[in-house]
C-alpha cells in the first residue's frame, strides 16, 4: 500500500498525541479492583493513551466503563482508545461517539471523543479522496469541545489538529502560542509546533528551512523530556520519514523500551533496524528484528493480533519462510479469531491450481474448492464481506459442473449476493451468465435487476470519497455497461432480438472500451442480418484493446468467411481492417485530451543518483511522468515500455520522461532498475504524492509546454504508440 503522508501526519497529531510521559510501565495494566473511582480510571485510560499503548486502553477501557458508566470523561478516553486501537474498531468507534454526543451535546468530553474518533477514521479513506462530510463534523467537533473546555491542554491540541486538516499554519500558531501557558507539558507543545512545521514544509515544495525548524523543535522536545515515549517515538518516526533510519534507530528503540508491549511502536523500530544499522549485514540486521518479535510474541503470548502484525511484518520485509510460520501459528493457537479469518482468505485469494503447462490442475482446484466449502462452514464469521467473497469464489469455480443442480448453484449465488461487493456488476455479470447458460433466465433477471441497485449504491458510497465527479460518472458508466452488455445477453439467449440490440447498443454507448459487449453486439447484428453493422462492432471491440484480443478476431474472421470471403485472402483484409482500427483508437485516444487543464503541481525531487530536478527547469517542453511503484503489478508491466519510450524521446530536446517512483526503500528501487539495465529517469516520491490527487496506481500524467496536465491516464495496454501519439500531438501545441 502507499504511504500517504497526510494521513500519517493526522495519525500522530489526533489529540495533540505528544504528551511528556515518563512512565516506566506504560505497557502495563493496572487491575480493576485497585481503581476505586472515575477520576483515576479517566487518569488511567488517558496514560495509557498517551504512551500510546491503545490496545490496553480499550481493553481496560471496557471493564472501567461498565464499572463507571455514568462518567463521560471516562467514556471518552474509552472511545478515543478504540478508535486508535484497531482499523476494524474505528467505525465502531464513531457510532459510540456520535451516541455520546447525541445525548450529551453541551459536554465537552462528548465532542472531545467525537471529533477524535472522526479524525481517526480519515486515516483509512484512500488516494486522498478525503469524506467532506466526516471532516466537517470532526472539525465541528473539535470547535465546540474547546469552547466548553477552553483551558485544557487537551482540548486546545485536539484544535490545533482539526486546524492542520484545513492548513491553517498560522491559526495553529498563533493558537498554541496564546494558550502555551495553559499546555504545562512544554515537551507535548514543542513537539506540536514541530510536527506542523514539518507538514507545512511539505505543503511548501520540501521547504528546507522550515524542515530544519522542525526538526531542532523535535530534539529540544526530547531534551526537554528524554523519557517520554512520545518524544522519542515520534522523532524516529520523522526521521524515519526523512530516510534517517541511522539516527532514528536510538530514539524507536529507548520508545519501544519505555513502551515494550506496544505493536506499532515495535513495529516500526524493526524497520529502522533493517534500514539504520549500515555497517551491519542484511543478514544480522534480519537476525536482529528476528530477536525482537521473538522478544515481543513472549512478552505477550495469547495476542493473535501481534503474530499477525510479525505476520505482516515479515512479508513487507520479504521473508516469507517466516511469514508462513506465524501464519502457521495463528492458524493451530487462534483458529477461530478474526486474524485467522483473513489468513484463510487470503490463502484463497493467492491459491494456484495451474500446472505447470500453465493449464488448470483439476486435482489442484478440487483442493481450492474444499477450502472454499471449509471456509463458509467456519462457526463464526468476522467479516461477512469475507463470506460474500468466499460465496462467489465457490460459485465461480463450481458453475460449469454439471453435478452441482441448478437449486444448489441458486442458493450459492443468493448467498454471494448479500455481501458487500467491491465490483458489483463483475459480480452479478458472472453469476447472469452462469443462470444464462444453464438456460435459467427468470432468474437471471432477477440477479441482473439486483445488479443495477448494487451498481446504485456503490454510485452513491463513492460520492463520499472521491470528489471527482467525472470519474463519479466514469465508474457508473462502466459499471452500467456490464451489465447492461450481460442483460442484452440473456435476451439475445431467449430469442428477444430487439431488446438484446437496445440493451447492448446502450452498454458500449456508456463504455466504448468494452470489447466483450462489441462482440454480443456483433453477433445480435448477425442473427438481424445487420452484417456491416456486425463488422463494425467486431472491428470497434478489436480496436478497445488489440493486443488481447483474440475474441473479435475470431468473430470477425467468421463473419467473413459468412459473407463469401475466401480465408486465404482473410489476411489482406485483416491489414485493412487493422488500419481501420490503429485510426479509430488513435482519434479515440486524442479526443480525451482534457478540455479544462489545470497546471500541474510543482515539484524539484532527487533522482537515484541524489540530483534535484526542478519541474520549472522544463517549461516549455512536453512533459511525461508516471507514477509507480514496485509493488504495484500493473506499473511493473508498463515499465518495459517506459524504457522503450525514453529511448525513443532521450534525444528530443523538446521531450522530457520522467517517473515518480513511490516506494520507501531506495536500494529495492536501485535493484529492480539494475536487474532490467533500464536506465529512464526515476524521481523519488519524497512526500510530493502525498499532496496530489489521483484515482490509482499506475498513472500518467501528459504536462504540456505551460505546465497543464493534458492526458491523464491509468494503465496502458499498448504504451509505446498510445503515448506517441499523444506527445505528437503536443509537440505541435505552441
Amino acid at each position: 500500500m502507499k504511504t500517504r503522508l497526510s494521513f500519517y501526519i493526522l495519525s500522530v497529531l489526533v489529540l495533540g498525541l505528544v504528551v511528556n510521559t515518563n512512565s516506566q510501565s506504560a505497557g502495563k495494566l493496572s487491575p480493576t479492583n485497585q481503581i476505586k473511582d472515575a477520576p483515576t480510571a479517566a487518569a488511567k485510560l488517558r496514560e495509557l493513551y498517551q504512551n500510546r499503548n491503545y490496545e490496553s486502553g480499550y481493553e481496560l477501557g471496557e471493564k472501567l466503563t461498565a464499572q463507571f458508566p455514568e462518567n463521560l470523561e471516562l467514556q471518552a478516553w474509552f472511545i478515543v482508545n478504540m478508535a486508535r486501537n484497531d482499523y476494524f474498531l474505528s467505525k465502531e468507534a464513531v457510532e459510540a461517539a456520535k451516541k455520546l454526543a447525541e445525548n450529551n451535546r453541551e459536554n465537552a468530553w462528548a465532542q472531545f471523543a467525537l471529533a477524535n474518533a472522526y479524525m481517526r477514521g480519515l486515516q483509512y479513506i484512500q488516494n486522498l479522496q478525503k469524506d467532506d462530510l466526516q471532516i466537517k463534523e470532526a472539525i465541528s467537533a473539535a470547535e465546540r469541545a474547546l469552547k466548553l473546555n477552553p483551558d485544557d491542554e487537551d482540548f486546545i491540541l485536539l484544535y490545533a489538529s482539526s486546524l492542520l486538516m484545513q492548513k491553517k499554519y498560522n491559526e495553529i500558531y498563533a493558537l498554541l502560542d496564546q494558550n502555551s501557558s495553559k499546555i504545562k507539558d512544554k515537551s507535548r507543545l514543542l513537539l506540536m509546533k514541530a510536527e506542523v512545521l514539518y507538514r507545512q514544509s511539505v505543503d511548501e515544495k520540501n521547504d528546507e528551512g522550515k524542515k530544519k525548524l522542525s526538526f531542532k523543535s523535535f530534539a529540544k522536545a526530547l531534551e526537554t523530556s528524554p523519557n517520554s515515549v512520545n518524544a522519542n517515538y515520534v522523532y524516529g518516526i520523522y526521521l524515519n520519514y526523512e530516510k534517517r533510519f541511522a539516527e532514528a534507530y536510538s530514539q524507536l528503540k529507548k520508545a519501544a523500551a519505555l513502551s515494550p508491549n506496544v505493536l506499532h511502536i515495535r513495529k516500526d523500530f524493526w524497520k529502522t533496524i533493517l534500514h539504520g544499522q549500515p555497517a551491519k549485514t542484511d543478514a544480522q540486521r534480519k537476525n536482529e528484528v528476528i530477536a525482537d518479535i521473538n522478544s515481543l510474541i513472549r512478552l505477550r503470548p495469547n495476542s493473535a493480533k501481534v503474530l499477525e502484525t510479525v505476520s505482516a511484518f515479515y512479508e513487507e520485509s520479504e521473508m516469507p519462510d517466516k511469514k508462513r510460520e506465524v501464519d502457521a501459528l495463528i492458524l493451530k493457537n487462534f483458529s477461530q479469531s478474526a486474524q485467522a479469518e483473513r489468513i484463510l482468505i487470503w490463502q484463497i485469494r493467492r491459491f494456484d491450481y495451474f500446472g505447470e503447462d500453465k493449464k488448470i490442475d483439476e486435482k489442484k482446484r478440487l483442493q481450492l474448492v474444499q477450502m472454499i466449502r471449509d471456509f463458509i462452514n467456519r462457526p463464526n464469521h468476522f467479516d461477512k464481506n469475507y463470506l460474500g467473497e468466499a460465496y462467489s469464489n465457490l460459485f465461480f469455480q463450481i458453475k460449469d459442473n454439471k453435478n452441482i443442480s441448478d437449486a444448489e448453484l441458486l442458493q450459492i449465488a443468493e448467498e454471494a449476493s448479500k455481501s458487500q461487493q467491491i465490483q458489483p456488476d463483475k459480480t452479478y455479470s458472472m453469476i447472469v451468465a452462469a443462470l444464462i447458460d444453464r438456460k435459467m433466465f427468470r432468474e437471471g433477471e432477477k440477479f441482473v435487476n439486483i445488479g443495477f441497485e448494487k451498481v446504485k449504491s456503490e454510485s452513491e458510497a463513492q460520492r463520499n470519497s472521491v470528489k471527482d465527479e467525472k470519474e463519479i460518472k466514469q465508474n457508473l458508466n462502466e459499471m452500467n455497461s456490464t451489465l447492461h452488455s450481460i442483460n442484452g445477453w440473456l435476451f439475445f439467449r431467449e430469442a428477444r432480438l430487439d431488446e438484446a440490440e437496445k440493451e447492448l447498443e446502450t452498454a458500449v454507448e456508456l463504455n466504448n472500451q468494452d470489447l466483450a459487449a462489441f462482440n454480443r453486439l456483433g453477433q445480435i447484428y448477425e442473427a438481424k442480418n445487420k452484417f456491416d453493422k456486425a463488422e463494425d462492432a467486431y472491428i470497434k471491440g478489436y480496436s478497445s484493446r488489440p493486443s488481447s484480443n483474440e475474441l473479435n478476431l475470431k468473430s470477425l474472421k467468421s463473419l467473413y468467411e459468412k459473407r463469401g470471403g475466401n480465408t486465404e485472402n482473410f489476411a489482406v483484409y485483416f491489414e485493412k481492417v487493422k488500419v481501420i482500427e490503429r485510426q479509430t483508437r488513435k482519434e479515440r485516444i486524442l479526443s480525451a485530451k482534457i478540455k479544462d487543464a489545470k497546471n500541474i503541481s510543482p515539484f524539484i525531487l532527487k533522482n537515484l543518483d541524489a540530483k534535484p530536478i526542478s519541474l520549472a527547469d522544463l517549461k516549455g517542453k512536453v512533459i511525461v511522468i508516471n507514477v509507480w511503484g514496485t509493488w504495484c503489478a500493473p506499473c511493473v508491466r508498463e515499465m518495459p515500455e517506459i524504457q522503450e519510450l525514453y529511448k525513443k524521446y532521450v534525444n528530443d530536446k523538446d521531450v522530457v520522461i520522467l517517473t515518480i517512483n513511490n516506494d520507501e526503500d531506495l536500494a529495492k528501487v536501485q535493484k529492480f532498475m539494475n536487474e532490467r539495465k533500464f536506465n529512464f529517469t526515476v524521481l523519488r516520491d519524497e512526500n510530493y504524492l502525498d499532496n496530489v490527487e489521483f484515482p490509482s496506481f499506475p498513472r500518467t500524467w501528459f504536462v504540456d509546454r505551460e505546465g497543464k496536465i493534458t492526458f491523464d491516464i491509468g494503465f496502458s495496454d499498448k504504451l509505446v504508440e498510445e503515448f506517441g501519439w499523444r506527445i505528437e500531438e503536443m509537440k505541435k501545441m505552441k
